[in-house]
């Protein structure tokens, strides 16, 4: 378990409470990504910790965090991640060392509940079906007798695009995405599965195509699967390009927010690592340029990266 999970209780519990771990406890837990959207209503500072730890009432919390207790019990599982909850978010030492572990909290992860339709904390990803253009919302009948209603659409090239999702917008979420196992993708009408051998699968039987899921780069479990799958450069030219196309609230955080990525590559390659470039080939990696036609790069007066490195450039 993480160093701070938060303890759902049961279907009809009022409410959940901060759990604090013991550092050899072995327990199954989900791990929520989503988009904070401004600052977050309810978070954990050292001043809630202990209130925190005896409850948290679930209706006073956002929709999107009630959305994802609610999914974590429907699955039977007893703790869910949080960052905004689980971080201390006044102390500078602990943000600093849970970050750094940002990639085992997600990699260990049951599955990430990827909230990636949602624009903010407050939106929700569950109820929120918007219908396509030219869709006809016809009655459904569910296995336990409630009475809802589904989507008929034309099959005709239907695709979805990844770029649009506010999640995918968002610097911060690539390495919450690239770690995680398995994950449970919620779009407004529809959720996918999608892990190391399934590339996005809809759980329902869908028309509707999502190829740019099957772009994003997966991180090997082995040195070597590293070979077999692609070698270390060719992932991280992925990850790049791919994460200097996402805004971050604070430009400060272009390097942090993909240490967890880093650290799993390390730990495969044993290659070293210098502030967005690796010691392996580096020559070719320095000669990276900004593609006006795409992105308008520009340097700010603020610290970022040393000036070799594309993370210079916001």
């Amino acid at each position: 378990l993480p160093c701070r999970v938060l303890h759902v209780g049961h279907a009809n519990d009022s409410h959940i409470r901060l759990y604090v771990s013991n550092p050899t406890e072995k327990k199954p837990y989900l791990a929520l990504s989503y988009c904070w959207g401004g600052d977050q209503p309810i978070k954990l500072t050292q001043l809630t910790l202990e209130s925190m730890r005896t409850g948290i009432t679930l209706s006073t919390l956002p929709k999107t965090i009630r959305d994802a207790v609610y999914v974590t019990r429907s699955l039977g599982i007893e703790y869910l991640w949080i960052d905004a909850l689980c971080i201390i978010q006044d102390s500078q030492e602990d943000k600093e060392r849970e970050i750094a572990n940002m990639g085992h909290i997600y990699k260990n992860a049951l599955l990430a509940i990827i909230a990636i339709s949602a624009g903010n904390v407050h939106d929700g990803f569950l109820d929120r079906s918007e219908l396509a253009p030219g869709c006809i919302r016809l009655p459904f009948l569910l296995p336990d007798r409630r009475l809802t209603d589904i989507g008929l659409l034309q099959t005709s090239s239907i695709s979805g695009s990844a770029q649009t999702w506010p999640l995918h917008t968002r610097g911060w979420s690539l390495q919450e995405f690239v770690l995680s196992q398995r994950k449970l993708i919620f779009l407004p009408d529809e959720i996918i599965w999608l892990c190391l051998s399934v590339p996005g699968k809809p759980l329902l039987y869908s028309h509707i195509t999502y190829q740019d899921l099957k772009l994003l780069p997966i991180l090997p479990d082995s040195e070597a699967a590293l070979g077999q799958q692609a070698d270390e450069i060719a992932i991280w030219e992925k990850i790049a390009l791919n994460f200097s196309r996402r805004q971050l609230t604070i430009p400060q955080d272009r390097l942090p927010a993909l240490v967890g990525i880093v650290t799993e590559l390390q730990t495969i390659s044993k290659d070293d690592y210098f502030a967005g470039l690796w010691r392996t080939d580096i020559i070719p990696q320095l000669g990276w340029y900004v593609d006006t036609d795409i992105l308008p790069g520009s340097r700010t007066a603020e610290y970022l990266a040393p000036s070799w490195s594309w993370a210079s450039v916001n």
